[in-house]
């Protein structure tokens, strides 16, 4: 077994960011209806941490560096 890294994937590391991005767009709008509070509460914390992710320097800066849009990414998850 070598010591040396493996290679760079810069693809997956992409459709990693595109993921992430994707997944805090769709917490945004979970809902709290469940008649399980434990539910309630996790889709609580779930929508909160993307919606802190979403207004983030890093959000922008992940959205420069991949050239997606951020302004209309922030507007449909928002709207």
């Amino acid at each position: 077994m070598s010591d040396r890294p493996t290679p760079y994937d810069e693809q997956a590391c992409h459709s990693l960011l595109f993921a992430t991005i994707r997944k805090a767009v769709e917490d945004v709008d979970l809902r709290m209806d469940s008649k399980i509070r434990s539910r309630n509460d996790e889709n609580r914390f779930y929508q909160q941490t993307a919606i802190e992710f979403l207004r983030s320097p890093l959000f922008r800066s992940l959205c420069l560096n991949l050239r997606l849009p951020a302004d209309k990414i922030l507007r449909a998850a928002f709207q």
